[in-house]
């Protein structure tokens, strides 16, 4: 744990949820922290402002809306999973309500490896995907994701609406001040998908990803929030 600096001045405000004090350093405002009592995530407003901010749930989109994974979720989990040939989620018939519930009990600013979101079809409730949302550094300034659309929805537009309300999601509500996600360099639909959504590129490693066949170059794509694009 960093040491604070004996100058540092700090301010008081209320937990949105739960109402009681806290106090954080001036450093600190416009940073998503958790509440003292109730461990709540919150948003650290500006001095004086008395009250700090919630999170902007649900993350919406005009077709879906990207939430927490619910105890119903299992059998529709596992059969996304089962449309892909190789999913990076350790999930099975076995332990599919264990993970569930890890996830929902798992917070943004707690979880070193991130927390996972169930992308759902407005029409139908339908499970059509998921998200991994993570910090990428200790500050929470820096953050990424992983986004998997199903196979049966793909080529719908689905990926853009979600990356878009994930972006907004990001600098509005973990409060990170830029955005960096990867994408295997042969995929040419996710790239252009990162890129209408506004994102610009910035690499390409060579041959750094096992796909389970061969070794791929990997492409970077980032954002910062003063550079996100305005939209109708």
């Amino acid at each position: 744990m960093s040491e604070i600096p004996a100058d540092e001045s700090f301010f008081d405000f209320k937990c949105p949820y739960c109402g009681e004090l806290n106090s954080f350093p001036a450093a600190s405002v416009h940073t998503l922290q958790e509440c003292a009592s109730c461990s709540e995530s919150l948003i650290v407003p500006e001095a004086g402002a008395g009250t700090g901010g919630k999170l902007p749930w649900p993350i919406s989109a005009p077709r879906l809306v990207v939430r927490r994974f619910r105890p119903d979720d299992s059998v529709p989990l596992l059969q996304l999973v089962a449309q892909e040939d190789s999913s990076p989620l350790p999930v099975n018939e076995t332990n599919v309500d264990q993970w569930i519930e890890g996830q929902r009990a798992a917070r943004f600013t707690r979880s070193e490896y991130g927390v996972y979101l169930a992308v759902e079809l407005l029409e139908g409730q339908e499970l059509a995907g998921y998200v991994l949302l993570y910090y990428a550094d200790g500050t929470h300034h820096n953050a990424g994701f992983n986004l998997t659309i199903t196979p049966s929805r793909r080529r719908q537009g689905l990926g853009l609406e979600t990356t878009r309300a994930l972006m907004d999601f990001i600098f509005d509500g973990l409060c990170a001040r830029r955005i960096a996600v990867s994408c295997p360099a042969p995929n040419a639909a996710a790239r252009r998908m990162l890129e209408k959504a506004g994102m610009r590129q910035e690499g390409e490693f060579i041959k750094s990803f096992f796909d389970g066949h061969d070794w791929v170059n990997l492409a970077w794509y980032a954002l910062l929030k003063e550079e996100r694009p305005s939209r109708p």
